[in-house]
């Protein structure tokens, strides 16, 4: 009976992840398409003879550019998410500086909506596995002793590997859009074509 039981668990466990991983996807696709036209309108805003202008490395953004840094950002005013809202304001910040910084912050301001997404669904999964897996073993250990949701989402919060499930979380975005920040840039340095520019943001 136990093998039966752990055999389920396991499937179950499996079909978890495959309903994560599909509702992360199609949650993906509809951010992607997104960021994809904002880049494509970045790039119509700054092109010159069909390339992309690569002087605008050397000026600071325009009150347009800055204009779309304030909207993306307003679009974020009802997410009470502490980290999403300490990076919207270092983006708006920093978007000002010069056109490198400016990309990043708007690569950042773009992809914040889909990374709260993210965390959220992580943020969720960690407590219903948690509260599944500590059923589990209170039935198979016959221990009746039910744990508040706090408490449940204060234990699988802790750290693992001297680091916590959400500092794991940000660490991994802020890397993330670091990595695609530069290839963009490099792309603006290259004043690429407007077909290697649809290649690199999958548009236009």
């Amino acid at each position: 009976m136990r093998d039966i039981d752990e055999k389920h668990h396991m499937l179950e466990t499996m079909k978890q992840d495959y309903d994560i991983n599909v509702g992360l996807e199609r949650a993906a696709d509809k951010y992607i398409k997104r960021i994809s036209a904002e880049l494509s309108a970045f790039f119509v805003a700054h092109e010159k003879d069909d390339h992309i202008d690569t002087s605008i490395l050397r000026k600071s953004p325009t009150i347009h550019d800055l204009t779309q840094l304030k909207t993306l950002a307003k679009e974020l005013s009802k997410i009470n998410e502490i980290n999403v809202k300490k990076r919207k304001m270092m983006y708006l910040s920093m978007g000002t500086t010069n056109m490198e910084l400016y990309l990043q912050s708007l690569m950042g301001l773009m992809m914040l909506p889909m990374a709260n997404n993210a965390f959220q669904l992580m943020e969720k999964t960690l407590l219903n596995e948690f509260r599944d897996e500590y059923q589990r073993q209170s039935d198979d250990l016959g221990i009746d002793k039910p744990l508040t949701t706090a408490k449940m989402q204060e234990l699988s919060h802790q750290a693992f590997d001297n680091k916590k499930p959400v500092n794991a979380f940000w660490q991994s975005f802020d890397k993330i859009l670091a990595n695609l920040s530069v290839e963009l840039i490099k792309a603006v340095q290259q004043g690429v074509s407007a077909k290697g520019w649809a290649k690199i943001v999958g548009g236009r």
